[in-house]
């Protein structure tokens, strides 16, 4: 097993959708202090509003203040226990000390987890309390890409709470998208990485959605190629290839509603076809299922698939009993996870189907046939992330039958092409630790 966190060479959160400067963002801490009825009880609050910080750092300098009816508390014995994850300098998660003639306790620092968030913190006392909000900011992770079993490289600035969409693309929470370590767009709701080669050049694309409306796509994070779609709506995601679905179940192809009363869709680009294909599948809310080519979708009649099913991609669907699909088939029973893509083999195109199955392990098929390869290493409640990747529940990111890293949180695989022809690739987080 590669170790990603090593120096070296090197697309649903760990377990995970899709969906960065959080980690700069000034943390706050907002104090309330709860009052009692009498002027002469004794009442506590925080030293000041906000404190800024980011994961891994200690916040210091933090004080309650005790005061009566009269002015500061002396003797008062306050008591701060804290939230799972956080520690004083001390290594305990528990405080317990008097204030001064001033009426002050000073609380010893307070370690942050390198994955910040917000967090209550409450200072206690006989019939008084004082609570505050704790928010921290994630320290940085980093993103990788690797090829097959080994890593080939590392982004250190992607955020630690970004989640891979593919092809080498990261989306942070606060809506930055990266290429790399490069941000390339902001304001993003939703993105879908994917790979294209014409024969002669390889593209990295990313199709992305905007909260402020509209769509766009970016080819090797590079800004310039920008091209944008106003028409798709805010609510829409992108699934895959140019194709963006609405939560009202419109359906668009670039800048163009294409069908209503979609409940799912997918979206894949064949560079093998011959044609350069703009090709989906998709099911429709009241049951029935379709082909998507370029602009138009057309209806399919594989009565047997259930309304309940997700398309995985190329005519392979997934019902939610665990039946996988491929067209109007039932080629395997008891799945819960499955992810299809185009590929190359023996001087044509193919398409194959990765799935993990309830009881453990991992398969694969080739159109509609019984499975060729298992991987029985792969466990139970893994997740096929594409292209003979799986992302186990507790974050070891498989390739194959092998683990490729740890605690990982998202991933996404993809199919390349290079000198070396057709070559299985994916794209990783993994969060910093302190």
């Amino acid at each position: 097993m590669t170790d990603p966190t090593a120096p070296g060479p090197t697309d649903a959160t760990r377990r995970a959708l899709l969906w960065g400067g959080a980690w700069s963002v000034p943390a706050i801490v907002a104090m309330a202090a709860t009052p009692l009825a009498s002027a002469s009880a004794t009442s506590l609050a925080f030293d000041r509003s906000s404190y800024g910080a980011t994961g891994c750092q200690t916040v210091s300098s933090v004080t309650v203040r005790a005061t009566d009816g009269t002015g500061p508390a002396a003797g008062v014995t306050v008591s701060v226990t804290l939230p799972s994850g956080y520690v004083f300098s001390t290594g305990a998660t528990t405080f317990s000390g008097s204030t001064d003639g001033s009426g002050v306790v000073s609380l010893p620092g307070i370690v942050t987890p390198a994955r910040g968030g917000g967090v209550s913190l409450t200072a206690v006392t006989t019939g008084a309390t004082a609570t505050s909000l704790l928010q921290v900011a994630s320290k940085p992770g980093t993103g990788y890409t690797a090829r097959l079993a080994q890593i080939t490289a590392t982004f250190p600035t992607v955020p630690a709470e970004a989640t891979s969409v593919g092809a080498g693309y990261y989306l942070a929470p606060n809506g930055r998208l990266f290429f790399g370590d490069t941000q390339v767009a902001t304001g993003v709701t939703a993105a879908a990485g994917w790979f294209y080669f014409d024969g002669s050049a390889a593209q990295q694309y990313v199709d992305y959605t905007l909260t402020a409306g509209g769509a766009g796509r970016l080819s090797n994070g590079n800004v310039s190629s920008l091209v944008s779609w106003p028409s798709v709506p805010a609510t829409a995601v992108p699934v895959c290839q140019d194709y963006f679905l609405s939560t009202n179940g419109d359906l668009y192809y670039q800048n163009s509603r294409i069908a209503g009363g979609i409940a799912s869709a997918v979206g894949l680009f064949s560079t093998w076809t011959g044609n350069n294909d703009f090709f989906g599948t998709y099911v429709r809310s009241g049951g029935g299922v379709g082909r998507l080519s370029g602009a138009t979708a057309t209806a399919m009649s594989w009565a047997a698939i259930p309304a309940t099913a997700r398309p995985v991609g190329v005519d392979y669907f997934l019902a939610g009993n665990g039946d996988l699909f491929y067209q109007n088939t039932v080629v395997a029973t008891g799945v819960t996870s499955a992810r299809a893509y185009f590929t190359w083999k023996g001087g044509g195109y193919t398409t194959l189907v990765d799935y993990v199955l309830r009881s453990g392990g991992a398969r694969q098929a080739e159109r509609g046939s019984a499975p060729s390869t298992s991987w029985d290493a792969v466990p139970a409640g893994s997740v096929a992330v594409g292209t003979s990747y799986f992302l186990s529940p507790r974050g070891d990111l498989f390739s194959a039958g092998s683990v490729v890293a740890s605690s990982v949180t998202s991933a996404r695989g993809w199919l390349s092409y290079g000198a070396s022809g057709i070559q299985t690739e994916g794209a990783f987080v993994v969060p910093s630790s302190c």
